[in-house]
């Protein structure tokens, strides 16, 4: 490869989500061949700020190998590239060789990536654009304006023979007078002349051409990313339509972010039904509840048996393909929690009035005396009762380590079952 054209090689990051307004000027970067580090410490060539931490203090590195630009991944949370699900560091430790166009996922943060290679310039007047298309990208790659304004390189004097309509650098009309075209056949041999200005007409150029770069400068710069915010803007208003509320109420310039909120309470909500759903099946298990299996061929996710990435997905792509109906599905998983509650709370009260009725005293004296009667007793005096009554409490209370006497859990379990076949209240 041509060492000058090495030299000029850059790479240039541009943040494209919601966080760019904020940064302004530090929502892009520039690296050259001895490429830099990215992330939310402040000893990086490149800082990413981010109060939640999804981005690390150290997230990536930038390197340049064999005419390359790299990514390495070295963050906690990943670097993730275009649509891959994975991070780059499970991709292995090179690297991943950056292409034109490609959009980086740092935390929050969405990053397009741009290449290009230049020769390197020995002279300070080069900076300034010679034609509108190198003033583009000036206003891309060089956002900071400060060269002079070369006249010899760009005016030079005009060939006054031939005449169509005159225009100046910019293809504004001008008086015939100073500035001609040239004729067709000269303009097939060399570039369009225009005639030397004076100083101060030169200076009044240069101060020109340096406001339009400038604002060539804050145009968009890559499609990509308007496209993105469109995109971002019409999901936003589908997940208001479908949430029953007007996306007018929500900030108008954080539909990314506020995508990414609605992503987190849903896997939120999911986390906290399988969370429910573990602790009913221990209840159940701890008193010997059982209840009929699930069908095999049953078409609806499973709170108990699936990751909430897996039920996520699985919500999303049955619903879309119309084999499962996922708001009734979230319907009938809230249904299930409220039943648990109401069946756990009426089968505790009906557990312990169970307990509490066999410590009657008209049921123990009862039982007493049929205890005596098998002894062949005629009736028993308060020493035998008190000896009865030791025998009886001692089998009311046996039960497990760490667990509750058979005759709460008998009476626990019949109530839990009678009230789960009634819709709660």
């Amino acid at each position: 490869m041509d060492s000058s054209l090495v030299r000029g090689t850059m790479l240039k990051l541009r943040i494209v989500s919601d966080q760019g307004r904020s940064l302004a000027e530090r929502s892009s970067a520039t690296f050259s061949v001895e490429g830099g580090t990215i992330g939310r410490s402040a000893d990086n060539d490149w800082v990413l700020p981010d109060p939640l931490r999804y981005v690390s203090a150290h997230h990536a590195r930038v390197q340049f190998r064999e005419g390359h630009f790299y990514l390495q991944d070295v963050s906690t949370n990943g670097v993730y590239v275009n649509d891959d699900m994975e991070p780059l560091a499970k991709h292995g430790a090179g690297g991943y060789r950056l292409a034109d166009g490609d959009v980086l996922r740092m935390g929050e943060y969405h990053i397009v990536a741009a290449l290009e290679a230049r020769p390197a310039q020995d002279e300070a007047g080069a900076a300034v654009p010679t034609s509108i298309h190198a003033l583009h990208t000036l206003g891309r790659h060089e956002p900071d304006i400060g060269a002079s304004l070369d006249l010899d390189a760009l005016l030079v004097p005009a060939n006054q023979a031939g005449s169509i309509l005159p225009v100046n650098a910019y293809g504004q009309s001008v008086d015939s007078g100073r500035v001609r075209a040239l004729n067709p056949k000269a303009r097939a041999e060399r570039a369009p002349e225009v005639p030397l200005l004076d100083g101060a007409g030169a200076q009044s150029l240069g101060r020109q051409m340096a406001r339009l770069a400038e604002a060539v400068g804050r145009e968009p710069k890559i499609g990509v990313s308007a496209f993105a915010l469109e995109d971002a803007r019409a999901g936003l208003d589908a997940f208001c339509r479908g949430a029953g509320v007007e996306p007018e109420r929500l900030p108008g310039d954080a539909q990314v972010r506020l995508l990414h909120l609605a992503g987190r309470l849903f896997r939120e909500a999911l986390v906290g039904f399988k969370d429910l759903e573990r602790t009913r099946t221990d209840t159940r298990n701890r008193h010997r509840i059982e209840f009929p299996p699930r069908e095999p061929d049953d078409p609806r996710p499973s709170l108990a048996n699936s990751m909430v990435e897996e039920l996520i997905v699985e919500l999303l792509v049955q619903h879309e393909g119309r084999r499962l109906d996922s708001v009734q599905w979230l319907r009938e998983a809230v249904t299930e929690a409220k039943l648990h509650e109401t069946a756990t709370a009426q089968a505790m009260r009906a557990a312990l009035v169970e307990f509490l009725g066999r410590l009657d005293p008209a049921e123990l004296e009862a039982r007493f005396e049929r205890a005596a009667r098998r002894g062949n007793a005629r009736s028993a005096d308060k020493a035998q009762y008190w000896e009865l009554f030791a025998t009886f409490y001692r089998n009311l209370i046996e039960m497990p380590a760490d667990h509750l006497p058979h005759t709460f859990v008998e009476a626990f379990a019949a109530a839990y079952r009678e009230s789960s076949k009634k819709p709660p209240s």
